[in-house]
């Protein structure tokens, strides 16, 4: 709404104060609400005074038709009763208009002539060309209603002094008139009061000054200044008012220079009060440059910062560093345990993250699960690596999502430092990707700093695919096998097999850094029904050469929905003359747990087939030790995180008891993994733990290497 508009508004508004005659004050304002919005021709119905019946009230000259009379439950006494304007953009979709008047016009606008609860008719300006009308549209149309509205309460009341006063009194927006010389205030209504800090009695005689902040009383001092000396007839500006408690409230001011013959000029000013565009501007600002999810800075904010601090370290000579952050196992959880999971996890995510940096460190959210860190002023690499720490501290305590479920994640963090890895915005993060991308395929869950020897990452999320794609059709992936003990005897009993990326240019790639390219494209399927081929042609060679170990196979969320999963598996089987029992299935809990009936008719079915199934993870996801009394499978595998403080962790150590306990009570064997020293072998024992695998037994390893694995007594 433009400031002309406004004042030509708020001029035929105080014109017509003077106006005696209805007719005079509609075709005025008609005339006027024609020109500021553009329209074609129109007219108005009035309600009858002491009656509820319209009547025609005015027409334009070039009216080409004559307007049907209302009816009592048609548009017009609806946009009257909602007291808000009808904007049709095209006429000739809108049910409402009469097919008649659709061949003289595109667009029309109704405008409802009421103010506060006093309702006269409705105003109708019809366009000739199609209009597409906006906010600023139907907020002019509402005022000018209103106008009408206020001008025809005045006229009906135009003898009565008193009663125009409390109209002005009861206005919605703030209103004051004051003197141009003294500035001294001889009108405000009580919606004056309603706003500012004064009471009436310090506004009596008080100058218009006193109502603006202290803060601001200079510039609108000048401004006053100016508008009286040039006596200029009407003018906005924002203001910020004195508010109770010394609060400031941001407003507009429409001021107004009043002359009148014989009469001595005073000022008039209408306040609107800004404090919800404001806050409407704030929350733009805030979606703009802030993650809407996490309320952290989002990538352009994050750049931003980034750039600024690349200049004045340049000029200062200081360091920082870039840590790149994503979350190990993510994908899998938002997939299996649903989108609204995930926005509650990375909510508690950040909150964490922003926990452990200090307010001069930023915290951003790039996008799904990747954040980075800014941490400013670093005076030594070591700050970074306790920084990290402290971050992988605090992943160990459980997330806990809705209806109590906990959860556990990990994180790995990829760490590059100005000026050493970097001088500009770009290299810096790219090489703190890259390192993060190092510390994926190390197996997560850790951080390591960039160095110049680090493979480039320059793989896209498309040449990632492809290039997986050919791999598993051209022989680059491998398999390895991890030996499972048995804690009593000290022998192999199981082998769990594990993939590998050969890749031509960038080296062996761990499961971390292409499973997730895998599951998002689709190709884990592929990849899968590849793993369970090699495995039983594996098993096939085994089995002539008289070595009879089960095989653990790894079973994907995704191939566990895919239909006739369990058919593939024993086709593949039966090709290789194998039975389901020299397989074990592992299954991760947090996607069997989403569909519980669903989950349990599956395992059933696995179980009827023959299949032994263990449940991965076991602990990390959404499960609780009561579910396993529905769950037939035939063994539980401890997640590493709880091995790894089992010495030194007296709840990592509790959870481990209760977990043997309660699965040998089921008839279920336990499993742990990443078991990495004699002790925490000796206290899972101890504990009655049945099977443990991890390096401190043997890394995983080839298929020629087995022979001479199978033949070694493990020291329990």
């Amino acid at each position: 709404m433009t400031t002309d508009k406004i004042v030509v508004l708020n001029q035929t508004t105080l014109d017509s104060f003077k106006e005696n005659s209805e007719f005079k004050i509609i075709e005025n304002f008609f005339d006027v609400g024609q020109k500021i919005l553009g329209a074609d021709f129109g007219f108005v119905w009035l309600k009858k005074r002491n009656s509820k019946n319209m009547e025609l009230a005015y027409q334009s000259p070039n009216l080409p038709f004559t307007p049907t009379f209302p009816r009592k439950t048609g548009t017009t006494y609806r946009v009257l009763q909602k007291k808000r304007s009808l904007l049709i953009d095209q006429v000739s979709k809108a049910h409402s208009v009469k097919s008649f008047a659709q061949k003289y016009l595109k667009s029309l606008a109704i405008i409802p002539i009421t103010y506060k609860n006093h309702t006269y008719g409705n105003m109708y300006f019809c366009f000739i060309d199609e209009r597409n009308f906006s906010a600023e549209d139907e907020a002019l149309c509402d005022s000018l209603g209103n106008s009408v509205a206020q001008a025809l309460t005045i006229n009906h009341l135009h003898s009565n002094l008193q009663e125009i006063k409390h109209t002005l009194d009861h206005s919605p927006q703030p209103k004051v008139i004051f003197d141009p010389e003294t500035q001294a205030i001889s009108y405000y209504n009580k919606s004056l009061l309603s706003q500012i800090g004064l009471s009436p009695k310090q506004l009596f005689n008080a100058k218009f000054l006193e109502i603006i902040h202290p803060k601001g009383r200079k510039i609108i001092e000048k401004r006053l200044e100016h508008i009286i000396t040039e006596k200029i007839p009407s003018s906005v500006f924002e203001v910020t008012l004195l508010g109770p408690h010394q609060h400031k409230i941001p407003a507009e001011i429409l001021l107004q220079y009043v002359t009148q013959p014989d009469q001595p000029p005073h000022l008039f000013a209408i306040i609107s009060d800004l404090r919800e565009k404001k806050k409407n501007e704030e929350q733009i600002r805030q979606a703009a440059f802030h993650d809407t999810l996490t309320g952290l800075p989002n990538r352009f904010l994050f750049t931003h910062k980034l750039d600024n601090l690349l200049l004045q370290s340049r000029q200062k000579r200081k360091k920082f560093a870039v840590m790149f952050l994503d979350l190990d196992r993510f994908k899998f959880i938002n997939d299996t345990a649903g989108h609204l999971m995930g926005d509650v996890l990375l909510k508690q995510v950040a909150q964490r993250l922003q926990a452990t940096i200090k307010r001069t460190d930023t915290v951003s959210r790039l996008g799904g699960d990747e954040f980075v860190i800014l941490l400013t002023n670093l005076r030594s690499a070591q700050k970074t690596d306790l920084v990290a720490e402290r971050i992988q501290k605090a992943f160990l305590k459980p997330f806990t999502l809705p209806n109590n479920q906990e959860v556990y994640m990990n994180c790995s963090i990829g760490i590059s430092t100005f000026p050493k890895d970097g001088l500009d915005t770009e290299t810096l993060l790219k090489n703190a990707d890259n390192a993060l991308y190092q510390t994926k395929q190390h197996g997560g869950n850790g951080f390591l700093h960039y160095h110049r020897g680090m493979i480039n990452l320059e793989l896209s999320h498309l040449e990632m695919e492809k290039n997986l794609r050919k791999a598993i059709n051209s022989n680059q992936l491998r398999l390895q096998y991890q030996p499972i003990i048995d804690l009593k005897t000290g022998t192999i009993k199981h082998m769990e097999a594990l993939v590998r990326w050969q890749h031509p240019t960038l080296g062996l790639i761990l499961p971390g850094a292409f499973i997730p390219y895998a599951e998002e494209s689709g190709l884990i399927i592929a990849l899968s029904q590849w793993v369970v081929n090699e495995i039983c042609k594996q098993l096939k060679k085994w089995r002539r050469r008289k070595i009879e170990i089960p095989i653990n196979i790894n079973i994907s969320a995704r191939e566990l929905l895919h239909k006739n999963m369990i058919s593939k598996i024993r086709m593949h089987l039966r090709k290789c003359n194998l039975l389901p029992k020299d397989v074990i299935l592992e299954l991760t809990e947090t996607f069997l747990i989403k569909d519980m009936q669903n989950s349990v008719n599956t395992l059933t079915e696995l179980k009827e087939s023959g299949f032994k199934t263990a449940l991965d993870d076991f602990g990390t996801g959404f499960a609780s030790l009561n579910y396993l009394k529905r769950m037939p499978v035939n063994y539980i595998k401890i997640d590493q995180i709880f091995v790894a403080d089992c010495l030194t962790n007296k709840k990592d150590a509790g959870i481990i008891q209760a977990m043997i306990a309660v699965a040998h009570h089921l008839n279920i064997k336990v499993i742990a993994e990443g078991v990495e020293t004699r002790a925490q072998a000796k206290f899972l024992q101890e504990q009655g733990c049945d099977l443990v695998q991890g390096n401190y037994y043997s890394l995983p390893v080839g298929a020629e290497q087995l022979k001479s694995l199978l033949k070694k007594q493990f020291k329990t």
